[in-house]
């Protein structure tokens, strides 16, 4: 599997203390398990379609495009560090 990953890495607040999260799978897999934990939030269910149009092909979304609404599902849930 080719993975698409990000111009930088975005560093989440994780169990085990900060997880970089450095492309689109890892973003996808990450959100799903803060649906299992607390829910499916508006943040989230903006950035799945753009993250899984990122890793379409062809694409409907840029892997950036994706990055930043995973940055935005990460703040919505708390996870973002540094915020």
């Amino acid at each position: 599997m080719a993975f698409h990953s990000f111009s930088a890495p975005v560093a989440i607040l994780w169990s085990r203390g900060t997880a970089h999260i450095g492309d689109v799978e890892r973003a996808l897999e990450e959100m799903q398990t803060w649906v299992r934990d607390k829910g499916l939030s508006p943040a989230i269910e903006a950035a799945y379609p753009i993250c899984y149009g990122a890793i379409a092909d062809p694409p409907s979304s840029t892997v950036e495009e994706a990055r930043a609404a995973f940055i935005e599902a990460a703040r919505e849930q708390g996870k973002l560090r540094g915020e």
